[in-house]
């Protein structure tokens, strides 16, 4: 290991651990209550977590359709990605067919990780503050499948990034912080802590000026 990685990795921990002491219980009580509603999935609930995952992970902006908003949420309630390789990708096509308010298409990476995430926690969310942390996202260029490819490809290793973390031994020390304040956390796939914390630089410990406010994972 260079001088210069290693110079890397010690301030990633310090981030991490930065952002498990920032980070507040808030931060994660309305993910469980959507998790709980998802379980049990009565016509009440699913409209209860409609409205809660739409407001936490601000669908209302962005200028999303109400027929956008419908085909995500069906697709939502029928997603089963435990297990598969990719369940990113016909999504993203999927959704791209529909336009916005303002009729131009756009692959809504940040919206269909969540939607793939809400169901399993071993997969990443992706928002502007992870595109900040690693320095990646959707490619600007290209067709739409080439694009989409790129995303996927990128997504994949932000996970393995993770999961590289999650075996590190500082990794005990972070998640035993985070679930001191909620104990939920303990039982949440290591991926899960991840996306929570690089959430928590960005919008807690990175100036607003250079990547502004989001929603917690």
């Amino acid at each position: 290991m260079n001088v210069g990685h290693a110079n890397a990795v010690t301030l990633t921990w310090a981030l991490l651990t930065k952002a498990a002491d920032t980070i507040t219980p808030k931060e994660f009580s309305d993910y469980f209550r959507l998790k709980a509603l998802l379980a049990n999935p009565t016509p009440k609930n699913r409209q209860a977590f409609r409205h809660g995952f739409t407001t936490y992970y601000r669908l209302n902006i962005g200028g999303l359709t109400d027929d956008f908003k419908q085909a995500y949420f069906d697709l939502l309630f029928a997603c089963t990605p435990v297990g598969d390789p990719d369940p990113y990708t016909k999504l993203l096509l999927d959704l791209y067919k529909l336009p916005r308010r303002k009729g131009d298409q756009t692959i809504q990476a940040s919206f269909v990780t969540k939607l793939v995430a809400i169901h399993d926690e071993s997969r990443p969310i992706f928002d502007r503050h992870v595109s900040a942390f690693f320095g990646v996202g959707v490619p600007s260029v290209g067709s739409k499948e080439f694009r989409v490819a790129g995303f996927v490809r990128n997504l994949r290793a932000i996970q393995t990034e993770y999961e590289s973390w999650a075996a590190d031994a500082r990794f005990a020390d972070v998640r035993a912080a985070i679930s001191e304040k909620q104990p939920l956390m303990k039982n949440c796939h290591p991926t899960r802590v991840c996306d929570f914390l690089v959430w928590t630089v960005g919008a807690r410990l990175t100036p607003k000026s250079k990547l502004g406010t989001d929603v917690p994972q």
